[in-house]
């Protein structure tokens, strides 16, 4: 990011224009494809497809940074309030020694154990905690570091991030309305450069954390960029790390099931919210590449970072078309 941003700015010509537009256009449109993917696995109810709509329409119209983690915890207890008190029906157990309730609204069967299970805690158990702790702690650092020096960039980035890997559930889309609030809008970066990191990293190899490292790069440099994946990607492996020798124990809880179940909904409203965002800024013409794009990956099955690219190309022909017929 740092290497490339000062040649963004150069005079534009109209073949890197076209392209630039191209690439915007398809890397917006595999926002769709995500959110298909991953809806038709976690947004299949009424009452899901409700909690998406809501945070979509919460998350678009108010953008404060609190909102996001406010809204996916929020919508773990709403969907545990109402798939424990609202919709549960008793249904016929040919085993008396497991409990099973049929959440009528979300056509599944939990079967759960009548108590719940006590957890023995081992070496690796004590090990997790500590991990977590240190987690915690470099979040807490952290936050009061950026209080104290509010005008250093690097602590912005590093203190942002890190946030955001600790509370980003769902993927790297979701990451993407809380970077325009708390970078683009703030102005350390601009909101057309920000579009063509994350054309770039579609067409790359890795996750689309790796747009931290390009806006850490255009904002501070290399140490930047380094600071910015970093911070972004620790606090997640360190909870991942850290919850594991949990996990087994904890996922045999009714409770905590019916809890993710609104939290999965609202990571898709962060990522209807995200589409919404950045399609805003595909200029009309090119909403053929973002056709283009989308139809090349989700129909033919192209490869993402291929189909992107491809329409880079057909930015190009449109705007040259664009330019010799002045549509």
């Amino acid at each position: 990011g740092h290497l490339i941003a000062p040649t963004l700015f150069q005079k534009q010509k109209i073949l890197v224009l076209g392209i630039k537009n191209g690439l915007i256009a398809a890397a917006v449109s595999m926002i769709l494809i995500a959110l298909y993917r991953l809806g038709i696995k976690c947004v299949n109810t009424r009452f899901t497809q409700l909690i998406m709509m809501i945070i979509s329409i919460l998350t678009y119209l108010f953008r404060f940074a609190w909102l996001f983690p406010l809204c996916l915890f929020g919508s773990g207890l709403l969907s545990w309030l109402y798939l424990t008190y609202l919709s549960r029906k008793p249904v016929h157990n040919p085993n008396p020694e497991v409990v099973t309730a049929q959440v009528e609204d979300e056509n599944i069967t939990l079967a759960v154990e009548e108590e719940d299970p006590k957890l023995r805690l081992g070496r690796y158990h004590k090990i997790g905690i500590i991990i977590i702790l240190v987690a915690v702690l470099g979040f807490l650092g952290l936050f009061i570091a950026r209080r104290i020096e509010k005008d250093s960039r690097l602590l912005i980035l590093a203190e942002f991030n890190y946030r955001s890997g600790s509370i980003v559930y769902g993927g790297g889309q979701v990451v993407i309305p809380m970077m325009l609030k708390e970078i683009v809008d703030p102005g350390l970066i601009t909101e057309k450069l920000f579009l063509y990191g994350f054309a770039l990293i579609q067409v790359m190899p890795g996750p689309l954390f790796n747009l931290a490292a390009f806006l850490g790069g255009v904002i501070e440099g290399i140490g930047g960029a380094i600071v910015a994946w970093a911070c972004l990607f620790a606090p997640g492996v360190l909870l991942i790390l850290g919850v594991y020798p949990f996990w087994t124990w904890l996922s045999k809880f009714k409770a905590m099931k019916r809890f993710l179940v609104g939290v999965n909904a609202a990571a898709l409203g962060l990522i209807v919210t995200a589409f919404f965002i950045l399609f805003g800024n595909v200029r009309g013409i090119f909403i053929a590449c973002a056709i283009y794009g989308f139809c090349m990956s989700f129909f033919f099955g192209l490869m993402i970072p291929l189909s992107v690219l491809t329409a880079g190309v057909l930015g190009l022909l449109i705007n040259v078309i664009d330019k010799r017929l002045d549509f």
